[in-house]
């Protein structure tokens, strides 16, 4: 059975439910041309002979994106994951006949087992296949219907992102953490590294001899690739490149570092603490020590100051903005 449903800019959106398929959807520019394909389509289901074909599957563009334009981005596990996801709750549905109600409803589901910030990752990259389809591949689209999606969305707050952590070190956490780190090598080194260079994990996980310089006295870490794009070298603090002195490589993975870490804090009795957690308390020192923000985003590798304020906005006893504006 078809229902309608007048659009914001006053097309009639046809969405068609009988047992047996997959809601399809389809907007079109009256209500009179709206029930004529809903009753065509209705037909051809019930007399068995309504089929999408294998080019205009949901799963089809998916599956393309993931393999020509995935590669291309950084973070491609991450993009595997919601690919993957968006294949398992969609991946039956007509790329030119997915409707916001579609979407809404797969959300809607998504909410029941994963987290907001999850399914509006997800929510996302289907927004990206469309728009890579509609501007790359060809595909003739009016418009891209996750934006549609994502509008109704916005007012019922159902997808939010989380908002940015602004843990800092307590009193004596940092010692308790140490303390509690200290049967764990690598760990260890990795936390310290972190709290004098405010590097990502990947970064220092990537040290070895060969980023190591030393230039008239001082010491730099070169990093390579860093998660804007850029190749970066890196001013060390004398007790930064103390840690470094004589690192060959690492042989932990991520992983390991992030279960030595909860691990650590349990022991340590440190409540909803993470390694990224010392990234931003390392960059918050620094402006606490009277660095302005030129000379952090060197550090940081930040290519935005608006983006180093939005989320190093807090420090202990003053706000950075109050901060800049007495340099």
């Amino acid at each position: 059975m078809a229902t309608f449903q007048e659009t914001s800019k006053g097309n009639t959106c046809a969405t068609i439910r009988i047992k047996g398929y997959k809601p399809v959807s389809k907007t079109h520019r009256t209500k009179t041309l709206a029930k004529q394909w809903a009753q065509s389509v209705e037909d051809k289901m019930r007399s068995g002979t309504y089929h999408i074909s294998k080019d205009d599957a949901l799963s089809t563009i998916l599956d393309r994106y993931l393999n020509e334009i995935v590669p291309l981005k950084k973070t491609t596990k991450y993009h595997k994951s919601n690919i993957n996801n968006l294949n398992h709750g969609l991946g039956a549905y007509s790329f030119r006949d997915l409707a916001p109600p579609m979407i809404i409803e797969y959300v809607t589901e998504r909410l029941k087992t994963v987290s907001s910030s999850t399914v509006l990752k997800e929510v996302n990259t289907l927004s990206n296949v469309y728009n890579t389809a509609i501007a790359l591949w060809g595909y003739q689209l009016p418009i891209n219907p996750v934006m549609l999606a994502k509008t109704a969305l916005k007012h019922t707050r159902a997808l939010r992102k989380p908002p940015a952590r602004s843990r800092r070190l307590g009193d004596g956490e940092e010692e308790r953490l140490v303390s509690a780190l200290s049967d764990a090598k690598e760990p260890l080194l990795i936390a310290l590294l972190t709290l004098e260079t405010a590097r990502r994990l990947k970064e220092l996980l990537a040290i070895n001899e060969d980023v190591i310089e030393h230039r008239k006295g001082r010491t730099f870490l070169l990093v390579r690739d860093n998660k804007t794009g850029d190749n970066l070298s890196i001013p060390l603090s004398k007790k930064a490149a103390e840690l470094v002195d004589g690192i060959d490589s690492f042989s932990i993975r991520s992983d390991s570092v992030s279960q030595a870490m909860d691990r650590a804090t349990r022991r340590a009795g440190i409540k909803d603490l993470r390694l990224t957690d010392l990234r931003h308390e390392a960059l918050s020192r620094l402006f606490e020590k009277g660095f302005d923000v030129a000379e952090v985003m060197a550090i940081s590798g930040h290519k935005s100051a608006e983006t180093l304020l939005k989320i190093y906005t807090q420090v202990k006893g003053e706000n950075v903005s109050d901060k800049l504006d007495k340099l």
